[in-house]
């Protein structure tokens, strides 16, 4: 693929453009679907068209979707973006896109939604005694959907050990194929990812 095709490929489509132009004329704002329909200049029928197109940027990182369905731009929200490096004892760093930039610590509380190797978006807060303190906004794109494992048991419910530890210690499994041995290496399909309030579950392949 040549540099044209390549500006070509990363470009946004004409809508999300129209979108990122409005917010370019006051970076700080934040709105709504229904407001960027309204402000953009397109017709009454086409906020469906808004929606998808806010969806588009918010995976590509170019817009953040913010509490009560309001949007805006990263970089005026102290946003930042990267890929998550997880450490076996559950705390990680986010590596950001910046290549210039210093890594950020996440503690285990955010690592409890994300997973080695997932491009996140955080919020970088100054701490009133210096240093940041990175909160997850906002997960790009997943790294994990399939896992290579253990198979073990604790309290007669089946857990996956995965190989690389920084994935996890133990994962719990939803049976959906034959019980296999203890110790037998089995492959997992992430059912539902982690959230701050409880782990990830997996589906056990055949």
């Amino acid at each position: 693929m040549n540099k044209d095709s390549q500006a070509k490929a990363l470009a946004p489509e004409p809508t999300g453009q129209r979108i990122l132009d409005l917010f370019a004329k006051k970076p700080r704002t934040r709105l709504t679907p229904v407001e960027i329909q309204k402000r953009a200049g397109f017709g009454r029928d086409e906020l469906q068209r808004v929606v998808d197109a806010l969806r588009g940027l918010s995976r590509e990182g170019r817009i953040v979707r913010l509490k009560k369905n309001h949007y805006g731009l990263p970089d005026a929200q102290n946003l930042v973006t990267g890929r998550v490096h997880a450490h076996p004892d559950g705390f990680g760093f986010l590596i950001l896109d910046d290549k210039g930039a210093e890594d950020l610590y996440l503690n285990r509380r955010e690592m409890r939604r994300v997973m080695h190797g997932d491009r996140v978006m955080v919020r970088a807060d100054r701490k009133k005694r210096g240093g940041v303190e990175a909160h997850v906004v906002q997960i790009l794109e997943r790294a994990q959907k399939r896992l290579i494992g253990t198979y073990n048991e604790f309290d007669g419910r089946g857990y996956l050990i995965p190989m690389d530890p920084r994935i996890g210690a133990a994962i719990p499994l939803q049976q959906t194929a034959a019980k296999p041995a203890t110790g037998k290496v089995v492959a997992a399909e992430i059912a539902r990812y982690g959230t701050a309030m409880s782990g990830p579950e997996e589906n056990l392949c055949r």
